[in-house]
């Protein structure tokens, strides 16, 4: 069997192979680290269930300054992730209202 035909034999069964399918769909909608024009003043920020948590303020050297409900708070740039939806966070709101409260003293 040529090297074309393999590629085309598999091609096929990968085609036909539903559960393969299903994986190649979930990736597309999985978050990928978010790139640095990503990180634009007033674009929403998400929770790793879908809850928005807040706003980027602002971008600066050392981190991405979030406005939330109850206050702002510097995060790492590196922290944020995108999917199809938009930026996020890897932890609930809940998590994060507390982190917020922490930074503030609370």
């Amino acid at each position: 069997m040529t090297a074309e035909r393999r590629w085309q034999t598999d091609a096929l069964r990968d085609a036909q192979d539903p559960a393969l399918e299903r994986q190649k769909t979930a990736r597309k909608g999985a978050a990928q680290p978010a790139k640095a024009e990503d990180l634009v003043v007033g674009a929403p920020i998400a929770d790793k269930t879908g809850v928005e948590i807040g706003t980027i303020r602002g971008v600066e050297a050392d981190g991405v300054v979030v406005a939330t409900a109850t206050g702002l708070i510097k995060i790492p740039a590196d922290s944020l992730g995108k999917n199809s939806k938009g930026l996020l966070i890897g932890m609930t709101k809940a998590d994060f209202d507390k982190v917020v409260a922490q930074s503030a003293g609370g």
